[in-house]
C-alpha cells in the first residue's frame, strides 16, 4: 500500500497535477494535503534539511571570506589585546597588596608601583626577601611610611586575611590586589609521584589565589559602594 501511494504521486507529478507540483515546490497549502502522506511527510523532511544544510553552508562560507578578508587572524597568530583600563587604579597615592613580591615579578611589581607613586603592602613567606625589597622601594622615592611589610604563607587563610586586616588598617583602601605567589616543580615531581611535592603547588598556585580574593575581593567591592553612596549624597 505504501509503495502504491508513493507511486501514485510521483505519477501525479509527471502526469502535471498542479497539486502535487505546487507540494514539491514548497507551496504551503499544497504541503499539507501531503502530510499525512509518508511520501509528503519524506518531502516536508528533505525540505527543512537542505535548507538547514543550505545556512549552514553560508555560515562557512562568510566566515572563510572574512578570515581571507582580514577579518579573522589566522589560526594561532597573535591578538591584539583590548586595552584595560587601569588609569584610575595604577595612580599616585593608590594602594597595591602584592602578595609574593620577595623576588621576581613580585620584586618588579612593586618597583614599578612606586615609579607610579602608589602605597605598598608587600607580604611574602620570607619577610627577609620582602623587607629588602622594601629598602629597594624606599631608595627608589617611597616613603618609608608608604611601604609596609608582612610576613604571609599565601596556603594559610589566615595569614592572607591578617595581610588584608593590615592593609587596610595602614591604608583604609585597597586598590590593587596582586597574587603573585608561585612555585614550581623544577622537574622533581613525577606524573605519578611524590603526591606531597603536587599538594604543595597545587595548595600554593591554586588555592593561594583563590584565599587572595576570597579576603580581599569583597572588602574592595564594598569600598567602592561606600565611595560612591559618598558621592550621591
Amino acid at each position: 500500500m505504501k509503495l502504491e501511494r508513493q507511486h501514485g504521486a510521483r505519477s501525479a507529478v509527471a502526469q502535471g497535477d498542479p497539486l502535487a507540483r505546487r507540494s514539491l515546490r514548497g507551496d504551503p497549502h499544497g504541503a499539507r494535503s501531503l502530510r499525512g502522506d509518508p511520501l509528503g511527510r519524506m518531502i516536508v523532511d528533505a525540505r527543512s534539511l537542505l535548507l538547514g544544510a543550505a545556512c549552514g553552508a553560508a555560515v562557512v562560507a562568510l566566515a572563510l571570506r572574512r578570515r581571507g578578508a582580514g577579518g579573522l587572524p589566522p589560526r594561532g597568530a597573535p591578538r591584539q589585546a583590548a586595552p584595560v583600563a587601569s588609569g584610575s587604579v595604577l595612580a599616585a597615592g593608590k594602594v597595591a597588596v602584592i602578595i609574593g613580591s620577595g623576588s621576581g615579578i613580585g620584586r618588579a611589581a612593586a618597583l614599578r608601583c612606586v615609579a607610579l607613586g602608589m602605597k605598598l603592602m608587600l607580604a611574602d613567606i620570607d619577610e627577609v626577601d620582602a623587607a629588602s625589597v622594601a629598602e629597594e622601594c624606599v631608595k627608589a622615592g617611597a616613603s618609608k611610611d608608604d611601604v609596609v611589610v608582612q610576613k604571609c604563607d599565601c596556603r594559610q587563610e589566615k595569614d592572607v586575611r591578617a595581610v588584608q586586616r593590615a592593609a587596610y588598617a595602614k591604608f583604609g583602601a585597597v586598590h590593587l590586589l596582586m597574587n603573585n605567589a608561585a612555585i614550581q616543580s623544577n622537574n622533581r615531581c613525577g606524573p605519578y609521584e611524590h603526591v606531597d611535592r603536587w599538594r604543595t603547588i597545587l595548595d600554593t598556585n591554586l588555592w593561594g589565589v583563590y584565599l587572595g580574593g576570597l579576603a580581599f575581593v569583597q572588602p574592595m567591592i564594598e569600598q567602592v559602594r561606600v565611595r560612591f553612596r559618598v558621592r550621591v549624597s
